[in-house]
């Protein structure tokens, strides 16, 4: 990843806050240029009313203006002392999400920085579902962070994980994995997870039983040398990866390996291969994205790139 400006937008909650920290901090690790943007959510309403109400209205939002202007300063730390270029931002869309990454296309954003919940209100965007909607329809990386992540301190990331199912979209992942591991001096470690999902089944008398579905065990063994290989394919940074594999769940088996080997951040693709026998990793990735406890970059391919 040539990552040179990161968006962060913020509702000024604490999920924001705490998601301004982790895109503050990657902007210095990356010398990148820093976006902090709050969205004022428009309602479409008809108005019926006289020349006086619109007046008022127009005061009001001057006001609500000057007080955002005030609140994206007060958050913004002294680029003198972060070294950090910075610049602040407000913009007006009925749509939170979709503003978002209107914005993130003009600045050219290379990483959105967001928190995974919000506040909520009539007033406020619910960050959490903003964010939900920027990473499944967004086409530029997003890192989203848990208020409570583990860990709280972005430094404190010296693992970094990248799950592969061998899609080019996984590959992307891995390179994306890559530039944050060597960025942090952090260690990669690269998993593929063999699936066994139990489906229900019916015999010739339609009685029902339970049959494991689970993948070739050629592939399960060759997959830690299919692991190193395609790290040294896909290009970017130099460093050598853990390989690593198990077997059952997908994303409950990713989510446990970045808890019991203390994973500092995930980064994985939104979509991937599809079939009986492998695995959808648009479906995994929303998982992962809502269970774990460290923080997750997705990369979200675009359309026109997706595989037949």
């Amino acid at each position: 990843m040539d990552v040179r400006r990161i968006l962060t937008p913020t509702d000024f909650s604490q999920d924001a806050q705490q998601a301004l920290r982790w895109g503050l901090y990657w902007a210095q690790q990356f010398e990148a240029e820093l976006h902090l943007l709050h969205v004022l959510a428009e309602y479409e309403a008809n108005w019926h009313e006289s020349g006086d109400a619109f007046s008022q209205l127009r005061e009001a939002r001057a006001q609500q203006e000057e007080k955002v202007v005030e609140g994206l300063q007060r958050m913004l730390p002294d680029g003198t002392e972060t070294g950090v270029e910075a610049e602040t931002a407000f913009r007006r869309g009925t749509n939170v999400a979709d503003t978002i990454r209107e914005y993130a296309d003009d600045v050219e954003a290379d990483l959105i920085v967001m928190g995974s919940s919000g506040q909520g209100g009539i007033r406020n965007a619910l960050l959490g579902s903003v964010a939900d909607q920027v990473v499944r329809k967004g086409r530029r990386p997003v890192l989203t962070v848990r208020r409570n992540a583990t860990p709280s301190d972005p430094a404190d990331v010296h693992r970094v994980l990248a799950p592969v199912d061998f899609s080019k979209h996984s590959q992307q992942a891995v390179r994306a994995a890559k530039s944050f591991a060597v960025a942090n001096g952090a260690q990669l470690d690269m998993l593929f997870v063999a699936e066994e999902r139990t489906v229900p089944i019916f015999n010739d008398a339609g009685l029902p039983s339970i049959n494991t579905i689970r993948m070739d065990p050629e592939i399960v063994h060759n997959s830690k040398a299919a692991l190193r290989q395609l790290s040294e394919s896909v290009g970017g940074p130099d460093i050598e990866p853990n390989a690593h594999m198990a077997k059952g769940n997908v994303a409950k088996r990713i989510v446990d390996f970045a808890e019991s080997h203390k994973v500092g951040l995930i980064v994985m693709a939104t979509r991937g291969l599809t079939g009986l026998n492998k695995w959808l990793i648009g479906s995994v990735t929303q998982r992962v994205v809502r269970t774990a406890s460290c923080p997750v970059v997705t990369l979200n391919t675009p359309p026109e790139e997706e595989e037949s």
